[in-house]
C-alpha cells in the first residue's frame, strides 16, 4: 500500500485521502447512532463496518503540540439519520480516519482525528459541526499540592 501513496506522490505532488466519518453519541442510546460515511461515489468496509457513501467536507484544523486542533464537517441535512441524532443528543462525537483505497477494495488507514467539543449550525440542506481544538494544554492546576510536609496541621 505504500507504494501507491509514493505512486500518487510521484505523479501528481499531493492527494486528497478519503475520510471515513463516525458521529456518535456516548449517552444511553447512542449505540443506534452511529452514522458512517465516506467522501467517496461507493461504499466502503473497514473494521468490519459499512460506511456509506456520501458527499460531505471535513476540514482538519493545525495540530497544537501533538493534540487535534479542532476541525469542521459540512454534510447534507438528507443524509440518513443526520437530523435525528442532532436533535435526540446532546452530546455528538466525530471520529475522522483518513485512508487509501487499492484497486483490490482494500483500505489502510493514514492518519486519525478525534473531535468531542463544538457547535452544531444548520438548515434544511447542510449541517455544519465546527469542532474546537483540545483544551488539555490549557488547563490550569494548583502550585502546590498539600501533603504531610507542607500541612502538618491537617495531616
Amino acid at each position: 500500500m505504500t507504494s501507491l501513496l509514493e505512486t500518487l506522490m510521484s505523479h501528481q505532488g499531493s492527494y486528497s485521502l478519503p475520510w471515513l466519518i463516525k458521529l456518535w453519541s456516548p449517552e444511553p442510546g447512542g449505540s443506534e447512532f452511529p452514522l458512517l460515511f465516506v467522501n467517496s461515489n461507493t461504499n466502503v468496509q473497514y473494521n468490519g463496518d459499512t460506511y456509506l457513501a456520501s458527499a460531505f467536507r471535513y476540514t482538519p484544523g493545525a495540530m497544537v503540540q501533538g493534540f487535534d486542533g479542532g476541525g469542521s464537517l459540512e454534510i447534507a441535512a438528507q443524509e440518513p439519520g443526520i437530523m435525528e441524532g442532532i436533535e435526540y443528543f446532546r452530546n455528538v462525537r466525530l471520529d475522522v480516519v483518513g485512508v487509501l483505497r487499492d484497486s483490490d477494495g482494500s483500505v489502510e488507514p493514514v492518519r486519525s482525528f478525534h473531535h468531542s467539543y463544538g457547535k452544531i449550525e444548520g438548515d434544511f440542506r447542510t449541517i455544519r459541526f465546527t469542532f474546537d481544538k483540545d483544551e488539555r494544554l490549557g488547563m490550569t492546576f494548583n502550585a502546590l499540592t498539600w501533603n504531610t510536609s507542607n500541612n502538618r496541621g491537617n495531616a
